[in-house]
């Protein structure tokens, strides 16, 4: 009922959809409901100024889908959706497990076939985990994924998402837990962790897999500082930099301009954190539970907890010095008295031997 949202969303809509879109609605379902619902009566808005920053993460826990999106005003806002297929029924029922789409500045660095999959069988535009180079998704009306937990973070568009789709899949074990950190750090707009597990009682070849658009990207592949990177150029020197945590016995691959890391066994781990931006790229360090991004710390064992740096506070007693302990301190402290009055002893024979003469 709020009017200034509903002037956001005209202005959306009309450009979209509406007057001012480039190609007609989808369907003619939605041209029905408009005539019903428009809002002729407000002005449209456009949506910097009823929303100049996004405070919330959107959570939908029934249908499993996250929305993230760090404010709105131009091409280089960043948005971000994470799904679970936590329901599938026959208005929607693409293969969305695991899906993960990334755009930012003007640039789509992660995307998905949408129900194109099932008309051309391609799976190069999946941006999500496959299994020996396929997806998986269960027939309709069976138990499905489910959410975990989920923990927005406070003024910022970011949260943390823990999503479980065993049964999805197919596999014994099936989760994965994602950061998404929207608070700009220098020249990084958002930073992503991601930590998926697979478990299953067969041995199985593990696609860890994003799909950015080819006419818009490109892909190089690299080491750094112990650490195995990738880096997808996009638009107007903007750039999605990766780091694997754990690469042992990985292998990457970037043929039709797509990213994979595979392992293979049967089990696989993926700790992966992603960076956006524009300008100068950020060089990332290895430390014992994760990764350090310009002093932005991921800890892959606590990704509930936001970024993050492990700080050692040492308290010291004010008459202390740093590094020393206390016993030290006791035994210093008398033998500056001891040497204190030898001091006092010696001065006052000299002084006496003085008067005497």
């Amino acid at each position: 009922n709020d009017r200034n949202i509903k002037a956001a969303l005209k202005w959306f809509y009309d450009r979209t959809m509406g007057i001012n879109s480039s190609s007609p609605a989808y369907d003619g379902k939605d041209k029905s409901a408009a005539l019903l619902y428009y809002p002729y009566e407000i002005v449209a808005q456009h949506p910097s100024v009823v929303f100049p920053r996004s405070t919330s993460m959107i959570n939908d826990n029934v249908d499993g889908f996250y929305g993230f999106r760090n404010r709105y005003r131009d091409q280089n806002d960043v948005l971000i959706g994470l799904m679970n297929r936590n329901r599938r029924h026959a208005g929607w029922n693409a293969n969305e497990t695991f899906a993960l789409s990334i755009m930012s500045h003007d640039t789509t660095w992660a995307r998905m076939p949408g129900k194109e999959f099932q008309q051309y069988n391609v799976t190069r535009k999946f941006s999500t985990p496959l299994i020996d180079g396929w997806p998986r998704e269960p027939p309709k009306g069976t138990k499905l994924g489910y959410t975990k937990a989920i923990k927005p973070f406070s003024d910022q568009g970011g949260g943390y998402v823990s999503i479980d789709s065993s049964v999805n899949l197919n596999i014994t074990l099936a989760s994965r837990d994602i950061l998404v950190d929207m608070i700009t750090r220098g020249n990084i707009d958002t930073i992503i962790a991601i930590h998926d597990q697979f478990v299953d009682i067969l041995s199985h070849f593990w696609h860890w897999q994003i799909s950015p658009d080819p006419d818009e990207t490109n892909i190089t592949l690299g080491n750094e500082n112990n650490l195995s990177t990738f880096i997808i150029r996009g638009q107007n020197g903007s750039w999605l930099k990766g780091w694997l945590y754990n690469h042992q016995h990985a292998t990457y691959n970037n043929t039709e301009n797509v990213l994979r890391i595979i392992k293979q066994g049967f089990t696989a781990n993926f700790k992966i954190v992603m960076a956006l931006g524009m300008g100068t790229e950020p060089v990332a360090y290895r430390i014992a539970t994760g990764i350090n991004i310009d002093k932005a710390c991921i800890n892959f064992d606590a990704l509930f907890q936001g970024l993050q740096c492990v700080t050692t506070t040492v308290i010291i007693s004010t008459t202390a010095t740093p590094g020393i302990k206390i016993p030290s301190i006791i035994i210093i402290s008398i033998t500056s008295t001891l040497v204190g009055l030898v001091v006092l002893i010696i001065v006052a024979i000299l002084i006496r031997k003085i008067i005497n003469r």
